[in-house]
């Protein structure tokens, strides 16, 4: 058994529920269901970015790309992003670990939104989650499902602020979480955000890693310091691992999320109050540099998965980061 397997126990199945005012709880499925692309809305769409020298570009055109289904080039129906105004509504969900090694007070900071992203793309909209997996039940709550209201916002993290207590259940509730905002309009862009230590009893990372890619979400792990005491649950069953050794994998296991689904790590700030700012801040430059592109599928005969992949004809422009879907109709 390897070391992953011997830290993150096996969690219990989930199904989804969707939100109302207060939070609203999901379990997970008796297995990851199936993604189906909605066909009616008419467009498939994959969002990406493009890298260069370390910087995301601005200036793509649609002649510079490429969208293929199942490695069939395609006519390209809409492309914008960049330097290019953006119709196309971008979903930014966040997800807090409020078991009980962690805490959010000096993180939740609803103005930072309004100032970071709000204010200046009006086709973003913000999404809180939230999960800590009382011994009693399992629960990832809703705290309120997309929205520009900064009051709603508010409400919202003053619950997350007494919400938890629990067990970790981490790629469990990113799982659930997937699963749960992709059950919205296809023709939105969707990024996951999700606030943890990196500590985890739940066996479902390679689940959670393959919804995100099928759903085209991309995973920003926002990495909170880790604190020696609660690596002691998982110590006893290690082998000649170091609490600093295993602290490094742990949070190795995490921030690996972003490479596995086209995301950034966002490292462990000193001052904790500069967290969520520093994090805005990169968000902004992700939705003014983020492309979506959209072709009309033949969705005639029986629905079958397709495999969405965008890619650059010339190759020196720089590389794809995300870019690829999978799709049933």
């Amino acid at each position: 058994m390897d070391f992953s397997t011997k830290l993150l126990a096996t969690a219990a199945l989930f199904t989804t529920v969707l939100s109302g005012q207060s939070p609203s709880t999901t379990a997970r499925p008796d297995s990851t269901p199936q993604i189906v692309f909605r066909a009616e809305t008419g467009l498939a769409l994959v969002s990406f970015h493009v890298m260069r020298d370390g910087k995301y570009l601005d200036d793509l055109r649609a002649e510079d790309i490429q969208v293929e289904q199942d490695g069939i080039a395609q006519r390209i129906a809409i492309f914008e992003g960049g330097a290019q105004s953006r119709k196309v509504p971008v979903e930014i969900t966040f997800l807090f670990d409020c078991s009980g090694s962690m805490k959010h007070d000096d993180v939740l900071k609803p103005l930072s939104f309004k100032a970071s992203l709000l204010d200046r793309f009006k086709h973003v909209s913000i999404a809180l989650y939230a999960f800590n997996w009382p011994r009693t039940g399992n629960e990832v709550a809703q705290f309120t499902p997309p929205t520009r209201d900064v009051k709603a916002l508010r409400t919202a993290m003053d619950r997350i602020r007494t919400y938890g207590g629990g067990n970790t259940r981490l790629y469990g509730s990113i799982l659930v979480t997937l699963e749960t905002v992709s059950k919205g309009n296809d023709n939105v862009s969707r990024m996951l955000v999700v606030v943890s230590d990196g500590l985890s009893n739940s066996f479902m990372r390679t689940e959670s890693i393959q919804s995100a890619r099928n759903h085209g979400i991309p995973i920003y792990p926002v990495l909170r310091k880790l604190n020696a005491v609660d690596l002691q649950p998982f110590l006893p069953g290690v082998i000649k691992q170091s609490p600093e050794e295993v602290a490094a994998r742990l949070t190795s296991t995490f921030t690996s999320l972003a490479a596995e689904t086209g995301g950034l790590v966002f490292p462990p700030s000193v001052n904790e109050k500069d967290l969520l700012p520093g994090i805005l801040t990169t968000l902004a430059d992700l939705v003014r540099t983020e492309y979506i592109v959209g072709f009309y599928p033949d969705i005639s005969g029986t629905k079958k998965p397709h495999q969405l992949r965008v890619v650059l004809r010339d190759k020196d422009r720089g590389s794809i980061q995300a870019g690829s879907r999978k799709a049933t109709y």
